[in-house]
């Protein structure tokens, strides 16, 4: 009773404005296909549906929801015909997100149709089909036309996705609601004992928030207030979560111009990634890295890149991860434009990859150095050529 409470106390905060228009965004033009994704597309597509559904679907997925991040909607619309049951629902929905977000709302409507046959199909577990549901939430929430966010819609997803959905909803809040309101509201949450999915939706309804007072310039006299609320929050998380959230922040600020908000964020950050083990603790670090380098602090990112190097070794990565690690410490080091640094570990990226003997860890290794390299906007035929290689080489035993 206690939980539900607490989900509709933070489910009345961010429908308290339902019904606004949101901007309409204007449509960028669409590159054509990536040819990472392509690659990672090929890959995935090789792994046996009867063996490995889950890992193949996941792959698919991911490089679906690349391909869109990167502006190829095509490319992503055509690799969601390749997936199958939640993730093909999440995906169409994804579409039609992005495609209403764009100003395209008759195909955002289709895609979101056929997102919502998805999740009519009786064969889903109920939580696969909340996912679902979330994420259709999420494309009503930003569409262009107006319309009611219906509470009782919301409350028909599982609890976590409620949570989820909450920054979304938020956006609508702070829009036409006193920011002062709204903070008040959001503290009385924060101050009760929270499960890991409310604290991760307040941090993030926090962050919504926080960039409306930066629009308004009015970040220094809300400061205060939304770091203690943000405190409260972070002993209800893992600490990897922490970090990403506590990195999220920072990005924000500095993308307002906060410089202190931003740095304290950052500090933060480094306080706490010790608290991480290794395996999980290496991409934390290496994204921290890349947050650094982009506030302009490149000793500190160098040497924050150099610790995390000597996490490679360590026996809880595995030889998977290690490839993709690589891959993402070769796309840290070519950001602080260290082309040598960033070399060697693409080449090393490649070459662990090469040495797993199944083609299971081997192929979904691939399609996680592929996207890391489609994100890092590597343009290199060669390195495309070996990679492609590896593609003839999948095959039995899986």
């Amino acid at each position: 009773m206690f939980r539900f409470i607490l989900y509709t106390c933070m489910l009345a905060v961010a429908l308290l404005a339902a019904g606004c228009r949101p901007s309409v965004s204007a449509g960028p033009s669409q590159p054509l296909e990536n040819p990472w994704c392509s690659l990672a597309h090929g890959i995935a597509r090789q792994i046996p549906a009867d063996l490995h559904d889950v890992e193949r679907n996941r792959a698919l997925s991911d490089t679906a929801i690349t391909a869109l991040d990167l502006g190829a909607h095509k490319q992503a619309a055509e690799i969601a015909c390749d997936i199958s049951g939640w993730r093909r629902g999440d995906l169409l929905a994804r579409l039609g997100h992005r495609c209403h977000a764009t100003g395209r709302g008759d195909a955002g409507d289709r895609f979101l149709k056929a997102a919502e046959n998805v999740a009519r199909d009786s064969g889903l577990e109920s939580w696969q089909r909340s996912r679902i549901r979330l994420a259709i939430e999420r494309a009503h929430a930003g569409r262009t036309a107006t319309q009611r966010i219906e509470a009782a819609r919301v409350t028909r997803l599982d609890t976590a996705d409620q949570a989820a959905l909450l920054p979304d909803l938020m956006q609508h809040t702070v829009a036409t609601s006193n920011l002062l309101d709204t903070l008040n509201r959001l503290e009385t949450v924060s101050r009760q004992t929270l499960d890991l999915d409310l604290a991760a939706g307040a941090f993030d309804a926090y962050r919504v928030a926080y960039q409306k007072a930066g629009e308004a310039g009015q970040t220094a006299l809300y400061r205060d207030r939304l770091a203690a609320g943000l405190t409260r929050l972070l002993d209800s998380l893992h600490p990897a979560v922490v970090c990403d959230k506590l990195m999220e922040m920072s990005e924000a600020a500095r993308r307002l111009g906060d410089t202190p908000f931003a740095e304290q964020m950052s500090r933060e950050t480094g306080n706490r990634l010790g608290l991480i083990r290794a395996d999980m603790r290496l991409p934390v670090q290496t994204r921290y890295a890349r947050l650094l380098a982009r506030a302009g602090d490149t000793r500190q990112a160098r040497r924050r890149l150099a610790a995390a190097e000597t996490l490679l070794p360590d026996p809880a990565i595995t030889p998977a991860e290690r490839a993709a690690a690589h891959a993402e410490l070769g796309a840290a080091w070519m950001e602080l434009g260290d082309a040598a640094a960033a070399d060697g570990h693409f080449a090393d990226a490649i070459l662990a990859l090469k040495t797993l003997a199944n083609s299971r860890p081997r192929a979904v290794a691939a399609v996680r150095v592929c996207l890391t390299f489609a994100r890092a906007g590597i343009a290199e035929p060669a390195r495309l050529s070996e990679m492609a290689a590896l593609l003839n080489r999948l095959g039995d035993p899986w």
